[in-house]
Formats: C-alpha cells, sequence, structure tokens
C-alpha cells in the first residue's frame, strides 16, 4: 500500500519523484504529530473547500492496488493545524481510501481499509491488503452504542 500512495503523490503533484518509505516507519522527532481523528477532520474541511483532482490509475497503480481501476479523487490542501500550517490529502475511491499530512519532509499517510457503524461496518480494501499490511483497529465510543464507530488503517511515512 505504501507504493501506491508514492505514486498517488508523484500523480497529483504533491510530492516530488525521489520518495521512498521511510526507514523505520515512523515521524521524525521534529515532526507535526496530527492524531487520526483530529487528521479526519481536517479531511472534511479539504474535501469541501480544497483543491480536487481526479487521478486515472496508470498501470503501476492498478498492480499496486490489485487491479484496481476506478479514478481516485483526490483534495488536497494548507490547513490551519494548531500553531502549524499543514498540507493535509484525501484520497478516495471505491476501494482506496487515505489521509494524510506533510510534516516537514515526511508525507504521514493513514490507508482507511474499512470501517463504520458497529451495526453496519464495511472493508474498503482487497483482501489481500487487509492479510499482508500491519492493520490496526480503533473503536470511538458514543454515548448511544448505535452511534458507535470503528476503523481499521495502515499508517505510513514517506520519506520526501
Amino acid at each position: 500500500m505504501i507504493l501506491a500512495t508514492i505514486e498517488l503523490l508523484k500523480q497529483t503533484g504533491l510530492a516530488s519523484r525521489n520518495m521512498a518509505p521511510s526507514y523505520p516507519n515512523r515521524l521524525d522527532d521534529d515532526g507535526v504529530h496530527l492524531p487520526l481523528p483530529e487528521l479526519i477532520q481536517l479531511a472534511v474541511r479539504v474535501a469541501s473547500d480544497g483543491k480536487r483532482v481526479v487521478v486515472l490509475p496508470n498501470d503501476t497503480l492498478i498492480e499496486l492496488l490489485g487491479g484496481e481501476t476506478c479514478p481516485i479523487v483526490g483534495y488536497a490542501a494548507n490547513i490551519h493545524a494548531g500553531a502549524d500550517v499543514v498540507t493535509v490529502a484525501y484520497f478516495d475511491s471505491p476501494n482506496f481510501r487515505s489521509v494524510g499530512y506533510r510534516s516537514g519532509d515526511q508525507f504521514i499517510n493513514h490507508v482507511l481499509l474499512g470501517g463504520g457503524p458497529s451495526h453496519d461496518p464495511e472493508i474498503w480494501a482487497p483482501e489481500s491488503t487487509l492479510v499482508e499490511s500491519n492493520v490496526r483497529f480503533q473503536l470511538y465510543r458514543s454515548k448511544k452504542k448505535a452511534f458507535d464507530l470503528g476503523l481499521m488503517s495502515v499508517s505510513q511515512c514517506i520519506d520526501l
């Protein structure tokens, strides 16, 4: 999945051609940390106010996404996050959703693999991705159990 994210960032012009996965996969010590719930709230703003592009998957992206050929809609904007201004990007298609941001010389990305309300969860990624990835699950509890929300994701750090 990290190679698919790198390809999307290249195609949308959000980063240079010389990107590589961070090793180890972690935020730099001086990097801005945005918790996933806060980042999702920022993505909602980006989707309504940011620049919108549609990426038609090329052969590389189709292969990396397990045969996914649907267009991917991308949104990006510079957003104030506390005292910092960060570039936030959100990508959406039927089988690929991710939200990320630029922090210094890194792009921090969370691929959203599945989730939804506890009574109606969905898988948004191919099964092979779930098997091959270090998936994290977070349950966001609500005052009313019917509004509990679960989210499966994979976090990625990319050196720009």
